[in-house]
């Protein structure tokens, strides 16, 4: 395909994979052409430049881009998905050398969690479509607030990995609008640090009050011990 237009497809994780790279890599050059603006990276080893469309100057956080895609010397262009990009960039030796990835193991390791990452965002995103439009114009609390972040990380190579969950552990997702029970732990008074002074303490000290059951229980423990309300995950 040759003289392909900008492309601004939605492709958030190949967004977040790319403005991490942008840290990392050097050689990228900003090119602007006609009143077009993208970013390209030199591919020695595999005689083509990684091209990515942008909407604007790149700046800080995640880049506002197109889908980005390969150009070879004879200047064939071909549109990358997240899979085939990452695939390419461990297969650059200068690349591999700079990410700390040489060792095929770590290579193969990368291109798992960013590929996994990518296809927990598809699911995310179709599960969440209903909500898409809500997200963006409606005043949110701070629980769909939370909910809402849809993409995670800005610049990660793989901003929804969720490395540890297993399969039937949506309720801990809070993207997918999981409500998930905190559990309580008995914790000796010496052993918790906290900051924020005395008012840390004093909304701890709200909040097991809130709950008739937490109150109580930790009404039972004494001077010792603090109950301490934990996300599954942290307990």
């Amino acid at each position: 395909m040759l003289g392909e237009p900008e492309s601004f497809e939605a492709d958030p994780h190949s967004r977040a994979l790319i403005s991490a790279l942008l840290r990392e890599a050097l050689g990228w050059v900003e090119v602007e052409a006609a009143g077009r603006r993208r970013i390209e990276l030199r591919l020695p080893q595999q005689a083509v430049t990684l091209e990515v469309p942008l909407q604007r100057a790149a700046g800080v956080g995640r880049l506002a881009s197109g889908r980005p895609r390969l150009r070879d010397s004879a200047g064939v262009v071909r549109p990358l998905d997240t899979p085939a990009l990452i695939a390419r960039l461990v297969a650059e030796p200068g690349l591999a050398r700079v990410l700390g990835i040489e060792d095929p193991r770590a290579a193969e390791r990368l291109v798992a969690r960013v590929r996994a990452s990518a296809a927990n965002l598809d699911a995310t995103l179709s599960a969440r479509e209903a909500d898409i439009a809500a997200l963006f114009t409606k005043p949110l609390g701070f629980i769909a607030a939370e909910q809402g972040l849809l993409l995670g990380h800005s610049v990660h190579p793989a901003p929804r990995l969720r490395e540890g969950l297993a399969a039937g552990d949506e309720a801990l997702v809070p993207e997918l609008g999981g409500r998930v029970t905190l559990q309580l732990w008995a914790v000796a008074r010496e052993r918790l640090l906290q900051g924020g002074g005395p008012s840390a303490a004093a909304r701890l000290g709200a909040l097991i009050a809130s709950d008739p059951a937490w109150h109580e229980q930790h009404a039972a423990l004494g001077g010792d011990l603090v109950a301490l309300p934990l996300h599954p995950l942290q307990h």
